[in-house]
């Protein structure tokens, strides 16, 4: 086996500081932008996609904050940036969602299953009428934060949630998100 650094992580968030930084310092995005005219929509939508992930995430707000700072409008900026985001979701649910799956649901059934004092609890908890729309609004947050994007990509396999519903949530929080980041960075 090999001996892995253990500061990898740490080195990539390190290097997506840096990046921001440089991002937020320099034009080299606001000209890059400037340039492609009408095709800076498909940088929009990718932007979008990279604020699935917890290493892009920084470097994509501050390239939806040079947009903002460029005069582009803060509807178009959170329509066609959710769109990204909503597609990175999408992707990484059904990347991920059949190994955590796989990875959780014996858990879950343990737990649901048991036999001893709490189980009468946990089956209350487990098979209510509330889980069933509880856990999927809970899974769909998690997607859109990015350190809890599996955790929510768990939640939502387990509960089955559908391609159209799982669509629809993610574009509605990831267009309240970056509305959210364009209206405090106007003031």
């Amino acid at each position: 086996m090999q001996n892995k650094w253990p500061y990898v992580n740490a080195l990539l968030i390190l290097l997506s500081l840096g990046i921001s930084i440089l991002i937020f310092q320099t034009n080299g995005i606001e000209n890059v932008i400037s340039n492609m005219g009408n095709k800076a929509y498909l940088v929009l939508v990718a932007t979008g996609l990279f604020m699935a992930s917890t290493l892009t995430i920084v470097p994509a707000c501050m390239i939806l904050l040079k947009f903002n700072n460029l005069g582009y409008s803060p509807f178009v900026i959170t329509f066609i940036g959710a769109i990204g985001g909503m597609l990175g979701d999408y992707i990484g649910y059904f990347i991920a969602r059949d190994n955590l799956v796989k990875e959780i649901e014996p858990t879950i059934r343990k737990i649901t299953q048991a036999s001893d004092i709490g189980s009468e609890l946990n089956k209350r908890i487990f098979h209510s009428e509330y889980m069933f729309w509880l856990a999927p609004i809970g899974g769909a947050v998690a997607i859109t934060i990015p350190r809890t994007e599996r955790i929510g990509f768990a939640l939502l396999g387990v509960f089955r949630m559908s391609a159209a519903r799982l669509v629809s949530t993610a574009y509605l929080l990831n267009a309240f998100i970056i509305s959210v980041l364009i209206t405090l960075a106007s003031f």
